[in-house]
Protein backbone atom coordinates (compact mmCIF):
# COMPACT_ATOMS: atom_id res chain seq x y z
CA UNK A 1 0.00 0.00 0.00
CA UNK A 2 1.39 3.11 -0.99
CA UNK A 3 1.95 5.73 1.44
CA UNK A 4 -0.47 8.73 1.89
CA UNK A 5 0.60 12.05 0.34
CA UNK A 6 0.56 15.31 1.89
CA UNK A 7 -1.07 17.98 -0.22
CA UNK A 8 -0.99 21.87 0.76
CA UNK A 9 -3.38 23.38 -1.61
CA UNK A 10 -2.23 22.59 -5.23
CA UNK A 11 1.07 21.28 -4.52
CA UNK A 12 1.38 17.16 -3.29
CA UNK A 13 4.87 17.65 -0.92
CA UNK A 14 7.59 14.60 -1.73
CA UNK A 15 10.00 15.01 0.67
CA UNK A 16 12.06 17.09 3.25
CA UNK A 17 14.84 19.10 1.50
CA UNK A 18 15.81 21.30 5.43
CA UNK A 19 14.96 23.08 8.33
CA UNK A 20 16.26 26.41 9.51
CA UNK A 21 15.58 28.70 12.28
CA UNK A 22 12.70 29.57 10.65
CA UNK A 23 11.23 27.15 8.44
CA UNK A 24 11.04 23.99 6.69
CA UNK A 25 11.16 23.35 3.12
CA UNK A 26 10.00 20.83 1.27
CA UNK A 27 10.27 19.02 -1.95
CA UNK A 28 6.47 19.25 -4.13
CA UNK A 29 5.07 18.68 -7.60
CA UNK A 30 3.27 21.40 -8.53
CA UNK A 31 0.17 19.31 -9.60
CA UNK A 32 -1.20 21.93 -11.88
CA UNK A 33 2.05 22.77 -13.58
CA UNK A 34 3.18 18.97 -13.19
CA UNK A 35 6.76 20.61 -12.30
CA UNK A 36 8.52 20.22 -8.89
CA UNK A 37 9.09 23.27 -6.56
CA UNK A 38 11.09 24.14 -3.34
CA UNK A 39 8.17 24.82 -0.75
CA UNK A 40 8.59 26.54 2.09
CA UNK A 41 6.79 26.30 5.19
CA UNK A 42 6.47 28.67 8.29
CA UNK A 43 4.69 26.37 10.34
CA UNK A 44 5.63 26.85 13.76
CA UNK A 45 6.65 30.49 13.97
CA UNK A 46 3.31 31.53 12.26
CA UNK A 47 1.87 29.34 15.26
CA UNK A 48 3.78 30.99 17.90
CA UNK A 49 3.63 34.91 16.77
CA UNK A 50 1.62 36.40 13.75
CA UNK A 51 3.74 39.23 12.62
CA UNK A 52 5.94 36.12 11.54
CA UNK A 53 3.52 34.97 8.99
CA UNK A 54 3.50 38.82 7.62
CA UNK A 55 7.20 38.54 7.25
CA UNK A 56 6.99 35.93 5.75
CA UNK A 57 4.18 37.59 2.84
CA UNK A 58 7.02 40.26 3.01
CA UNK A 59 9.87 37.92 1.70
CA UNK A 60 7.51 36.93 -1.04
CA UNK A 61 6.75 39.80 -2.17
CA UNK A 62 10.41 41.34 -2.36
CA UNK A 63 12.00 38.17 -3.79
CA UNK A 64 8.76 37.41 -5.73
CA UNK A 65 9.26 41.52 -7.45
CA UNK A 66 13.15 39.86 -8.43
CA UNK A 67 13.34 38.94 -11.63
CA UNK A 68 17.18 37.88 -12.44
CA UNK A 69 19.30 34.94 -13.53
CA UNK A 70 21.34 34.69 -9.71
CA UNK A 71 17.94 34.74 -7.57
CA UNK A 72 16.22 32.09 -6.85
CA UNK A 73 12.46 32.23 -8.59
CA UNK A 74 9.36 32.99 -6.35
CA UNK A 75 6.24 31.28 -7.89
CA UNK A 76 3.67 31.43 -5.63
CA UNK A 77 2.86 32.84 -2.02
CA UNK A 78 0.02 30.66 -0.18
CA UNK A 79 -2.13 29.97 2.95
CA UNK A 80 -2.93 26.94 3.77
CA UNK A 81 -4.74 25.24 7.35
CA UNK A 82 -3.64 28.82 8.61
CA UNK A 83 0.61 28.24 7.77
CA UNK A 84 2.05 30.38 4.94
CA UNK A 85 3.84 28.81 1.98
CA UNK A 86 6.31 30.45 -0.29
CA UNK A 87 6.70 28.26 -3.74
CA UNK A 88 9.80 28.62 -5.23
CA UNK A 89 12.19 27.60 -8.33
CA UNK A 90 13.77 23.78 -7.17
CA UNK A 91 17.29 23.40 -7.45
CA UNK A 92 18.53 19.75 -7.32
CA UNK A 93 22.43 20.56 -6.55
CA UNK A 94 21.55 22.26 -3.08
CA UNK A 95 23.14 25.00 -1.56
CA UNK A 96 26.75 26.28 -1.49
CA UNK A 97 27.65 24.67 1.30
CA UNK A 98 28.89 21.19 0.07
CA UNK A 99 31.07 22.63 -2.16
CA UNK A 100 33.03 25.18 0.13
CA UNK A 101 36.65 24.46 0.21
CA UNK A 102 36.31 22.07 -2.96
CA UNK A 103 36.35 24.52 -5.67
CA UNK A 104 38.90 25.97 -7.77
CA UNK A 105 40.26 29.88 -8.09
CA UNK A 106 37.89 30.00 -11.44
CA UNK A 107 34.72 28.60 -10.00
CA UNK A 108 34.98 30.73 -6.63
CA UNK A 109 35.40 33.62 -9.56
CA UNK A 110 32.17 33.11 -11.42
CA UNK A 111 29.94 31.70 -7.99
CA UNK A 112 31.17 35.27 -6.71
CA UNK A 113 30.22 36.88 -10.28
CA UNK A 114 26.85 35.49 -9.98
CA UNK A 115 26.26 36.09 -6.47
CA UNK A 116 27.37 39.79 -7.27
CA UNK A 117 25.54 40.19 -10.42
CA UNK A 118 22.56 38.99 -7.72
CA UNK A 119 23.05 41.53 -4.81
CA UNK A 120 23.30 44.24 -7.70
CA UNK A 121 20.08 43.62 -8.93
CA UNK A 122 18.35 43.40 -5.62
CA UNK A 123 20.09 46.86 -4.76
CA UNK A 124 18.85 48.07 -7.65
CA UNK A 125 14.89 47.76 -5.87
CA UNK A 126 16.59 48.83 -2.66
CA UNK A 127 16.60 45.47 -1.31
CA UNK A 128 19.75 44.41 0.94
CA UNK A 129 19.74 40.93 1.69
CA UNK A 130 21.56 40.81 5.16
CA UNK A 131 21.53 36.73 5.61
CA UNK A 132 24.05 36.23 3.09
CA UNK A 133 25.77 32.47 3.39
CA UNK A 134 26.78 29.49 1.62
CA UNK A 135 23.48 27.84 3.07
CA UNK A 136 21.17 30.77 1.00
CA UNK A 137 23.39 30.44 -2.27
CA UNK A 138 21.97 27.86 -4.76
CA UNK A 139 23.09 26.22 -7.03
CA UNK A 140 21.49 25.15 -10.43
CA UNK A 141 21.57 22.21 -12.36
CA UNK A 142 24.12 24.30 -14.86
CA UNK A 143 26.19 25.06 -12.44
CA UNK A 144 24.61 28.73 -11.71
CA UNK A 145 24.58 30.07 -8.42
CA UNK A 146 21.19 31.87 -7.31
CA UNK A 147 20.66 33.67 -4.06
CA UNK A 148 17.80 32.62 -1.75
CA UNK A 149 15.93 33.30 1.20
CA UNK A 150 15.44 37.23 1.50
CA UNK A 151 13.46 36.54 4.73
CA UNK A 152 15.85 38.95 6.83
CA UNK A 153 15.96 42.08 4.31
CA UNK A 154 15.96 45.53 4.62
CA UNK A 155 14.83 48.28 2.34
CA UNK A 156 17.12 50.72 2.49
CA UNK A 157 16.23 54.45 1.87
CA UNK A 158 19.83 56.22 0.88
CA UNK A 159 20.52 56.73 -2.61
Amino acid sequence: MAAAVRTVGRYELQRTLGRGGMATVYLARQTDLDRQVALKELKVLAESDPRFAQRFLHEARLAGALNHPNIVTVHDYIEHGGTPYIAMEYLPRGSMRPYVGRMSLAQIGRMLAGVLDGLARAEERRIVHRDLKPENIMVSSQGWVKIADFGVVARHTAR
